[in-house]
């Protein structure tokens, strides 16, 4: 049987001939803008810089390789794209004056567009706003020292510069990269993470669990920068990232003042509007959309003490029934259906936003918790649980009817997703496919 071929019973027989689970050793057209970002927590957001092309006279400052005095706490990072602005974020572990320089690829760095972001303070999210659809463009931050500029650092290694792409107006087919429950940090991780950065993707989402065990380390931010942004730089250098909160991200050791460090790491975005990027009051559910498409990126943890449960479900439920949209995909951390250890934690979730899902609309929900690959099919829906993102990996557990497809492997799944249809395949640490389906859209 070939790989591509493997169905609910080979899946099953490759778990149980890998030690039965047993933690693996390295084992319709358009009517919105292209892409937007719609932030429906009081949670701290940074300044907001916005930055316009400059002309390619005078040349752009000089900008040396050698490292700055002050380093990254936060590296350079992408956050969002639409066909004509990116949404940077950073923070500097001192307040320091900075420029920030973005070209087009190919194009020599004296002919970069850069500007001033004043020292106000450590954290700083930038708009590039101008830019030309379907280009390829660098970014890089400089720190005055002299008569030049010199490049933060990030664990005393290179970081920028940093690369992506702005989508055409239509952005389909569109290749989504699907992670999570990776936040040990280890060996399988990174092989993880330098296939999906080989696998040219438009974006990556996490389904949660970005960091683990934050009491081994000195504080959340050595964490997050050890487990997360040092294993997860080849993606992040290259493409917009998008996470959702998990259990472990409310953890009291986790605390930065006062809030979970994944509130200070990954702040609310702007909501697109006519002009650019517009304020929306901070709340750590929100949803971005690729033309018609939309995710909606959900704080399970509302369930279960995290705050917002109400508001959020108002939220959700006004967002699945907008008939804009061709496609509608929740991604949140613990699953409503469950075939592995945690079988039974996402009940509050079933009962309440699975009624909410059944939507045509809706073909397609992603979620992590358990450290397997899930496919269920329900009521018409197909839902994944992608939490196979570290060498820790759970076994099978009772096998729930709508079980189509169960693998307890380190993985990441890539969705190719059409106007007609979402093809989904999981894939292990060691290149092999563990699952391959197809979903149609147009029987929704």
């Amino acid at each position: 049987m070939s790989a591509r071929a493997i169905g609910l019973f080979g899946i099953l027989t490759a778990w149980a001939l890998t030690g039965c689970g047993q933690a693996t050793p390295a084992a319709t057209p358009s009517v919105l803008p292209a892409t937007s970002v719609l932030l429906p927590t009081a949670i701290s957001i940074p300044p907001t810089q916005t930055l316009l092309p400059q002309p390619t006279e005078p040349r752009a400052p000089l900008l040396s390789d050698d490292f700055a005095d002050t380093a990254y706490a936060i590296p350079l990072i992408l956050r969002h794209v639409t066909p004509t602005s990116a949404v940077l974020f950073f923070e500097l572990e001192h307040a320091s004056p900075s420029i920030l320089l973005y070209w087009l690829d190919g194009e020599e760095l004296q002919r970069a567009s850069w500007q001033a972001i004043p020292a106000s303070e450590e954290r700083q999210q930038v708009v590039l706003e101008g830019l030309a659809p379907r280009a390829a463009y660098k970014a890089a931050l400089g720190l005055p020292e002299g008569d030049k500029y010199r490049r933060p650092s990030f664990l005393g290694e290179a970081w920028d510069p940093i690369s992506f792409e702005t989508p055409e107006e239509n952005p389909f087919p569109l290749r989504v990269g699907v992670i999570g429950d990776s936040g040990f940090g280890d060996g399988v991780t990174a092989r993880l993470v330098e296939q999906m950065a080989a696998a040219d993707l438009d974006l990556v989402v996490h389904t949660g669990d970005l960091v683990y065990k934050v009491g081994e380390n000195a504080d959340p931010r050595e964490a997050f920068a050890l487990k997360l942004f040092r294993p997860f730089s080849p993606v992040l250098r290259q493409s917009p990232f998008y996470p959702v909160p998990g259990n472990h991200e409310f953890e009291s050791v986790t605390s930065w003042e006062g809030r979970p460090y994944y509130d200070w790491a990954f702040p609310p975005l702007r909501a697109s509007g006519e002009g650019g990027l517009e304020e929306e009051a901070a709340r750590r559910h929100y949803a971005f959309t690729y033309g018609s498409l939309q995710f909606l990126m959900l704080d399970s943890q509302a369930f279960y003490g995290s705050g917002g449960r109400e508001e959020q479900n108002q939220w959700l439920a006004e967002r699945v029934a907008d008939e804009r949209f061709f496609a509608s995909i929740p991604v949140f951390h613990i699953p409503p259906f469950n075939s592995g250890r945690h079988i039974t934690d996402g009940a509050p979730i079933a009962g309440t936003w699975v009624p909410l899902f059944a939507q045509p609309q809706v073909p397609l929900v992603l979620s992590g918790h358990d450290h397997n690959y899930q496919r269920h099919e329900l009521d018409g829906i197909t839902y994944v649980v992608s939490g196979g993102g570290s060498s820790v990996i759970y076994p099978a557990g009772t096998l729930l009817e709508s079980t189509r497809a169960f693998s307890a492997t380190p993985h990441y799944v890539v969705l190719e997703i059409g106007e007609t249809d979402i093809r989904i395949t999981a894939i292990s640490d060691e290149g092999l496919v563990l699952d391959d389906a197809e979903i149609s859209l147009s029987a929704r």
